[in-house]
């Protein structure tokens, strides 16, 4: 019997529905700093569940009770897990950079076909200012593949060489299958 439901405030509230449909918006709610610790938390807690990633409950080896619980089918929440290590390289990785390019026309569309070149699929591209920098942006890039790769090597070495500037953030395992 669960007796207490541990999750993020926001996770929480995009299930709202779901609770009240299944009655278990009577039962108590303990608010976690992320979805990730709630499924921490009710690995530890035989009477408790928790509203996170299937990811997270692999990790803490939590059973997944009900899935697709969330309120708007649409709705999509990232979840991302930090470390201060490079992860193994898998099959399906994914990974995150930063990119900076001069702010003139067809710099941007340059640096996209490097990847494309590279046969590298982008599965997403944010464009964000850099404050205090004027007309300045970063750019914010998911794709599929592992710093590992020789293609993404080959990608970073030669968008290097026109200019750009590469932050890697990480390499990880694909969640969005």
């Amino acid at each position: 019997e669960i007796k207490r439901i541990y999750s993020h405030p926001q996770g929480y509230n995009q299930c709202r529905k779901f609770l009240e449909d299944h009655l278990l918006n009577e039962i108590e709610f303990i608010p976690a700093k992320s979805t990730a610790a709630a499924a921490y938390m009710a690995s530890m807690d035989r009477e408790s569940a928790a509203i996170c990633s299937k990811i997270a409950a692999k990790i803490y080896n939590v059973p997944i009770v009900y899935e697709t619980i969330e309120d708007n089918m649409a709705n999509r929440t990232r979840f991302l897990i930090l470390s201060d290590f490079k992860n193994a390289k898998v099959e399906n990785s994914k990974t995150s950079i930063l990119a900076k390019t001069d702010h003139s026309p067809g710099r941007l569309a340059d640096l996209l076909s490097i990847f494309k070149n590279e046969n590298i699929n982008i599965t997403k591209l944010e464009s964000r200012p850099i404050k205090q920098r004027e007309f300045k942006s970063i750019f914010y890039l998911d794709f599929e593949g592992h710093i590992d790769d020789e293609k993404v090597q080959n990608a970073f070495e030669l968008a290097k060489e026109s200019g750009a500037e590469i932050t890697w953030l990480g390499s990880y395992l694909n969640g969005d299958e």
